[in-house]
């Protein structure tokens, strides 16, 4: 009898322990992704000029040491009153900043299979980056006029937004994707379920290129060659901030199909 209570007891205190150690059965869940985003007016517009100019010699006939001092101050001569023609048009609502490299220019010669260095070429990048709508309403166009400046080369316009837009754009595309988060996964629910709470979550927002809703700048040709100047059509469009936040919601409740099964599976059903 004594042998067949410690048994008992044995038996019982397993129980105990495997109930304590047990792993808790997986909950019910639904995974979505909600995606919110916002399109807003850029407030911050760079546009970036160049200013080109060589010395090439040859092979037989190598450049002279003062070669590249006369490149550069070629290129200062176009530069400098360009620069001075930006910085009045800019004034206090953006920035110039210029940023020069000399690099050499390489011939092939077939004969030898080798390279040999003629000349050297001076490309002079002069960025202009406009700061508020108001003064890229006003200003942008007038940074585009051929008659006043004399690059070589002018890129596009890149439309972007200063930190307090963008983190504010960003908030309420992430509020956004909540809302869409939770009207996916309630739409994925059966009768008789519930949202429950959240388990997981993770955001990823996505913000290197801007996305334009209107037309791109129409572009001037390149400004040394522009007869008679004017001025090229720029529109701003709009930079579109998205966000995707993936959820993992908890389910409550049992589907209504799950509990008529049920019953019918009782005795006597």
């Amino acid at each position: 009898m004594k042998k067949l209570v410690t048994l008992a007891v044995l038996a019982a205190m397993t129980s105990a322990a495997w109930a304590q150690n047990a792993v808790p059965s997986t909950p019910n869940v639904v995974t979505v992704t909600g995606r919110g985003s916002v399109s807003v007016d850029p407030d911050c517009a760079t546009v970036t000029y160049q200013f080109i100019d060589e010395v090439r010699g040859t092979q037989a006939a190598p450049l002279a040491k003062s070669a590249v001092p006369q490149l550069v101050q070629k290129n200062n001569a176009r530069v400098n009153p360009a620069v001075a023609e930006l910085k009045r048009t800019v004034g206090n609502d953006g920035t110039v900043e210029v940023n020069p490299s000399i690099q050499p220019i390489y011939e092939y010669d077939q004969k030898t299979q080798r390279q040999y260095k003629v000349g050297y070429k001076i490309v002079s990048n002069v960025q202009v980056k406009l700061e508020g709508r108001q003064p890229i309403e006003q200003k942008l166009n007038q940074l585009f006029d051929t008659s006043k400046v004399g690059a070589d080369e002018v890129g596009e316009p890149v439309m972007s937004l200063q930190t307090a837009t963008m983190q504010s754009a960003r908030r309420q595309a992430n509020q956004k994707a909540v809302d869409d988060a939770v009207a996916e996964a309630t739409s994925q629910l059966e009768k008789g379920e519930t949202l429950g709470k959240t388990l997981q979550r993770g955001e990823r927002v996505n913000v290197p290129t801007p996305r334009y809703e209107s037309a791109r700048a129409a572009m001037a040709p390149p400004m040394a060659d522009a007869p008679g100047g004017g001025q090229a059509v720029v529109e701003t469009g709009k930079v579109t901030v998205s966000t995707a936040i993936q959820f993992v919601f908890e389910v409550l409740g049992t589907p209504a199909r799950m509990g008529a099964q049920a019953v019918q599976g009782q005795p006597g059903s």
